[in-house]
């Protein structure tokens, strides 16, 4: 940005300066639409997205075990039950 002002400076008594003007005042628009990406950008990388305290979590983790449970109990009742059955 600051070479973007110092050619301002530069070239302020040109007469095709206004042209130059106008694209610097663009350029300085997109840097600083570029640091407002990146700052968005480093912000999401250091926020936790998997938040292992929240209750959404809980409530998923809960649900998993209770198919882990239901899914070990048929496969328990069904394997011990055809094995003492075979006699």
């Amino acid at each position: 940005m600051m070479l973007v002002i110092s050619e301002m400076s530069t070239h302020a008594n040109d007469p095709n300066a206004t042209r130059r003007g106008e694209s610097s005042l663009v350029e300085i628009r997109a840097i600083q639409a570029l640091i407002k990406q990146v700052e968005r950008a480093d912000k999401s990388a250091h926020r936790d997205v998997h938040n292992f305290d929240g209750p959404q979590f809980q409530y998923v983790l809960e649900q998993l075990l209770a198919y882990f449970i239901q899914a070990a109990q048929k496969a328990l009742a069904t394997s011990v039950g055809g094995w003492f059955n075979k006699s």
